[in-house]
């Protein structure tokens, strides 16, 4: 892999390892993102993905500092993208869902913009979608009692 630094020659080997190690027929980008949660400035990049004030959360965030330190955000990316991963078939699950359901967005959100989270809940029979102005990927984090005021007044 002649070309690349040699940090990102070792993520590019991991995200194939990770790969290999789980039987998925193909690397994904969640792939190399997993392996390079290994990176503390990939870290801090993905980090800024989902909210761009994520750092000001890291050891004391509204909701009883829910994120301590580094690795406690490589270790919450890494079961979302390990998720991800193994994510199929959602455009049909949500095609089946027959409950009134509720689908909360978030305006700033980078990693599943605003569009896409609308596109989502139309395919989702009897849904209402909230969206939450201001907030990134990171709701439980960046405006959790918001989110837990359009839940209960959903549930009204």
């Amino acid at each position: 892999m002649s070309g690349f630094s040699h940090s990102l020659e070792e993520s590019l080997q991991r995200s194939i390892d990770y790969a290999a190690k789980n039987k998925h027929e193909h690397v994904t980008v969640e792939h190399l993102l997993l392996a390079l949660l290994e990176d503390s400035d990939a870290v801090k990049l993905m980090m800024q993905w989902g909210y761009e004030g994520s750092k000001k959360f890291i050891g004391g965030n509204p909701v009883e500092k829910i994120i301590q330190s580094p690795r406690d955000i490589r270790e919450i990316l890494a079961v979302d993208l390990i998720a991800c991963n193994n994510y199929t078939n959602g455009s049909n699950a949500a095609r089946l869902i027959d409950c009134t359901s509720l689908l909360i967005v978030e305006s700033l959100d980078k990693m599943v913009n605003l569009e896409s989270g609308k596109k989502f809940s139309s395919l989702i029979k009897n849904s209402t979608t909230q969206i939450i102005e201001g907030c990134g990927h990171m709701i439980m984090i960046e405006k959790a009692f918001e989110m837990r005021d359009k839940v209960l007044e959903f549930l009204k």
